[in-house]
């Protein structure tokens, strides 16, 4: 049984990095070579160059370069480094897929309509691609005037850094807090006794804690607390707590250049939605469309 999970891990793994990630070389500088030619050259001149035959079937550098250029780029770079066990890989499932023709069962209904699904869902993407691609990023004046009437919306909010330790009773808490005020470190007593599982490895370590994201009794005393002092016994709906305040920030104005590249992207994406909304009112105009919801039921 461990054979075959190995087994299938294996070839999920190389139908991963064939399919969405994982471009290496096919022989050692060929297909580096091969990407840094610019994409007008390798359209006109594709290499036949054979880099492997599998049952007769030739595997050439430009039918890699393709599947390298259908990868997420920052896969590409770190799958560069070793291209004989790309090209293993991609090997492996090409066998994989011949031996899935040997026995047709590209002629299955249902593989049928997955192949239709994956048709419609890619032209789709690729539609919206090309659709967004004419938006423009946001020029310099544009951000500096979002940002002045969007002030507001940027402005930094409140917040502790917060270590705290949760126990089931106010008699464990008043036990844990002596030990605390009587020179224990606080990790080390939040390692020990918290029953709180995602933060007692980390010493009680929580993070960065806004106002309205917790129990108010918490959220209380943890805003009136000094930095770097213990609070006492806190009771919330999770059982009894304790927590230390090591950071804090009030509410303040944003700095353009702190928020600067933030602001640029909401412009972007905001355009990138009205370009897409746009497009659907355009083709509900132009097209004709009739519902009808209730043979839904």
């Amino acid at each position: 049984m461990n054979v075959i999970r190995r087994l299938m891990g294996s070839v999920f793994l190389c139908m991963a990095l064939i399919a969405a990630a994982a471009p290496m070389d096919a022989e050692a500088g060929a297909i580096p070579e091969m990407l840094r030619r610019k994409p007008d050259t390798q359209k006109k001149t594709p290499s036949r160059t054979v880099v492997a035959e599998v049952n007769g079937r030739k595997i050439t550098l430009a039918m890699v370069a393709d599947q390298m250029g259908a990868l997420p780029p920052e896969v590409g770079v770190t799958a560069l480094e070793d291209g004989k066990r790309f090209l293993e890989r991609f090997v492996q499932t090409e066998l994989l897929f011949q031996e899935a023709l040997r026995r047709k069962l590209d002629f299955s209904t249902r593989v049928q309509a997955k192949i239709r699904l994956a048709r419609r869902q890619i032209l789709i993407r690729v539609l919206i691609e090309n659709i967004l691609k004419g938006i423009k990023p946001a020029r310099e004046e544009e951000v500096r005037e979002y940002f002045r009437a969007n002030r507001k919306r940027f402005r930094r909010k409140a917040f502790v850094r917060l270590s705290h330790l949760v126990v089931r009773s106010e008699a464990e808490a008043i036990k844990a807090l002596r030990e605390i005020r009587g020179g224990a470190s606080f990790g080390e007593v939040a390692r020990r006794r918290s029953i709180f599982e995602s933060s007692r490895k980390r010493g009680g370590a929580l993070g960065i804690v806004r106002r309205g994201e917790f129990d108010r009794n918490l959220e209380k005393a943890a805003f009136a607390l000094p930095v770097g002092e213990v609070s006492g016994p806190i009771k919330t709906p999770v059982g009894w707590q304790i927590v230390r305040v090591t950071e804090r920030r009030e509410d303040a104005d944003a700095v353009f250049d702190d928020v600067k590249e933030e602001v640029k992207e909401m412009i972007f994406e905001t355009r990138r939605r009205h370009a897409y909304e746009s497009l659907l009112r355009k083709l509900r105009r132009e097209g004709k469309t009739v519902l009808y919801p209730g043979r839904l039921r």
